[in-house]
């Protein structure tokens, strides 16, 4: 074979060139040595033009590559992570890949190009496992993943510092982002969780009294925690040391399950109280304070079964052991009667009264002691004209400006006293009295052989004309009888002059313990000088109450003194029967000619029942509620008193 591109019988396209040519064969024949030639045509197509372009390079973590950078379009792809046209450079792997591209023409002549796929490495990334944090937490700066540099995305994130305040209580996903030198990204993720506060909420009473006890701080929820501030031990607030004012007690709160922690304040006002000694039996009750519950009964819950009964002379009646259970509230400008059956202190908690003065009716009044600290009662009353009488509730003190006597030196706070008026007045008390030393004027402890009765509110007061003072001795003591030799009073007589304190009847107990409204009073002056025992015969002024019976809340002034042998007269009424008693309904009432009147009261002196007789007379008490109540007969100008118990 010869002709153009033609080598030892091979053509060679590439080296013919693209066009026709003309290809001889010539033939010799070894047997006869003849030759001869023919001719034939190859054209030559011409190759497509093929193009690869650039070599690109990539980052392991990118997205697959479509190849379609070379030209023209529509050929194959072949190499190293190449698939179905795309390459994938995970699949692939770090490095330099050849991939080859192949086109076929329109005249099926195939061309080929080559070209390089660099992969580059990404950075490998540790992120830290998930971690809390609690709201109030200072600001994290974020250096927690290596290498450094890169940049932290996410909820409450800045300048690659998280900021758990600004980011809120919840789960906070944090990216962290990092390219290395060869431009190649790569990402890790962490959760930071952000603990709220724990949500603390506290019930307690805004107010507490000076002299309550310890109260145990628990109040808040949730519990656990602990209680900080002024008298506040092991978690619990003592008003009494910490004193009156507003006390500002923090509690603090750490959630075990998170380790987040919270604090609140709140306040705690100590109120001032005032604390008043009640011995037993009676006597006058009043405080400087407005209480801060002005129930009575809530005032004297602490008393119990302690107390009898709380009345004034406004009509207010406290009487727990029969139900009876006053509407009015406390009146600080009130004076109370008050018995007890043991002796117990108390406390009036509240404000301290701003008004001190006290207004006064004519006649008597029971009023308070406004003060907080005792006062003179010269300086109190001595120069009000219309105050005639200021006299102990249950006792035998009393000042009396006109008759010289003043047994009772200073009023008390805590105590009510019993004022006579002989006109509308008023008083006004010092807040704070002067401070000094004083003389307190003690019960009385001179050595009698009298035994009266117990104090009660119910007294006829007798006081002595200087004009008989002289017919007494100092060291003489007179007593006030009934006419079953009962002693209702007694005095001493001293250089000051005293007046004789007479008691009524304590309606609240069942024996017959002191004079009764009309009763006869007589009198016996024993004179320790020589042992000798009198009867007292007085005369009495007729301005004043007369002191021959006695008379609840009556006041008598003695103008002269009869001596006569020790003896009491026979009583007209002595032979007076009321039976049976105890009662469960009738009671019959003997013993007496002629007509008379029976009264019945309650022992709050409610008149029940009035009604005349003459002869033996009965009395139905069986529609009356069981208890105590008293009995009077009337004859004339005489009465005699019983205590009837209705079962």
């Amino acid at each position: 074979y010869s002709g153009t591109g033609v080598m030892e019988g091979t053509f060679y396209p590439g080296s013919a060139g693209v066009g026709n040519h003309q290809v001889t064969y010539t033939y010799t024949s070894p047997e006869t040595n003849c030759t001869n030639t023919c001719h034939f045509q190859i054209t030559v197509l011409p190759l497509p033009p093929v193009s690869c372009g650039s070599n690109p390079e990539i980052c392991l973590n990118d997205e697959p590559l479509v190849l379609d950078m070379a030209q023209p379009s529509g050929g194959i792809y072949v190499g190293t992570g190449v698939e179905s046209g795309v390459f994938y450079p995970e699949i692939a792997g770090v490095g330099t890949h050849t991939i080859s591209y192949a086109f076929t023409g329109e005249n099926g002549c195939s061309a080929s190009c080559q070209f390089l796929v660099t992969v580059h490495p990404v950075q490998e990334l540790s992120c830290p496992q998930p971690f809390e944090m609690c709201i109030y937490d200072e600001p994290l700066a974020l250096n927690l993943v290596q290498p450094q540099g890169g940049i932290y995305e996410g909820t409450g994130v800045a300048a690659n510092v998280f900021y758990p305040e600004m980011a809120g209580a919840g789960t906070h996903f944090i990216t962290y982002q990092f390219q290395n030198e060869f431009g190649c990204k790569t990402s890790c993720e962490f959760s930071i969780e952000v603990h709220p506060k724990p949500e603390i909420t506290c019930n307690f009473p805004d107010e507490v009294c000076l002299y309550d006890g310890p109260l145990y701080l628990e109040g808040c929820s949730p519990g656990g925690g602990d209680y900080t501030g002024n008298a506040v031990a092991g978690n619990i607030f003592f008003p009494e040391i910490a004193g009156v004012g507003d006390h500002v007690i923090s509690y603090h709160y750490s959630d075990p399950a998170t380790g987040c922690e919270n604090q609140t304040e709140f306040t705690l006002k100590v109120l001032p109280a005032q604390l008043v000694s009640l011995p037993q039996g009676w006597m006058g009750i009043s405080s400087c304070m407005v209480p801060k519950d002005p129930e009575i009964p809530e005032i004297f819950t602490d008393l119990g079964d302690k107390l009898v009964i709380l009345y004034n002379l406004k009509g207010t009646i406290y009487y727990p052991g029969e139900n009876i259970i006053p509407q009015e509230l406390w009146d600080s400008y009130s004076g109370y009667a008050l018995k007890t059956t043991q002796p117990v202190t108390m406390d009036f908690c509240g404000e301290y009264l701003q008004n001190l003065t006290v207004q006064l009716s004519q006649g008597w009044n029971l009023i308070p002691m406004l003060s907080k600290n005792q006062v003179s009662s010269e300086y109190l009353f001595g120069f009000n004209s219309k105050v005639r009488i200021v006299k102990e509730v249950a006792g035998w003190k009393l000042y009396w400006k006109e008759m010289g006597i003043n047994t009772l030196g200073f009023v008390v706070p805590g105590e009510a006293y019993y004022v006579y008026c002989t006109d509308e007045t008023s008083v006004t008390f010092p807040f704070f009295a002067k401070e000094e030393p004083v003389e307190i004027i003690p019960d009385q402890g001179f050595n009698s052989p009298f035994v009266p009765v117990e104090p009660t509110p119910s007294t006829h007061i007798l006081a002595f004309e200087n004009n008989i003072s002289s017919f007494f001795s100092n060291g003489d003591i007179i007593g006030a009888f009934d006419e079953s030799g009962m002693c209702a009073g007694q005095v001493q007589i001293g250089a000051v002059n005293s007046g004789l304190v007479i008691f009524g009847d304590d309606a609240f107990t069942d024996p017959h313990d002191g004079f009764s409204e009309g009763e006869r009073i007589y009198y016996k002056l024993f004179r320790p000088e020589n042992q000798a025992m009198y009867d007292i015969e007085f005369s009495f002024d007729e301005n004043y109450t007369a002191g021959a019976n006695f008379h609840p809340d009556g006041i008598s002034v003695a103008t002269s003194v009869k001596l006569g042998p020790l003896g009491l007269a026979e009583n007209e009424l002595s032979a007076v029967n009321i039976f049976p008693n105890p009662t469960t309904g009738i009671l019959n009432i003997a013993g007496i000619e002629g007509s008379y009147t029976v009264e019945v009261y309650n022992v709050v002196q409610e008149l029940l029942l009035i009604k005349a007789f003459s002869g033996q007379g009965q009395v139905d008490l069986s529609g009356f509620s069981k208890g105590v109540y008293l009995v009077k007969v009337v004859v004339g100008d005489s009465v005699v008193t019983r205590k009837v118990t209705m079962n």
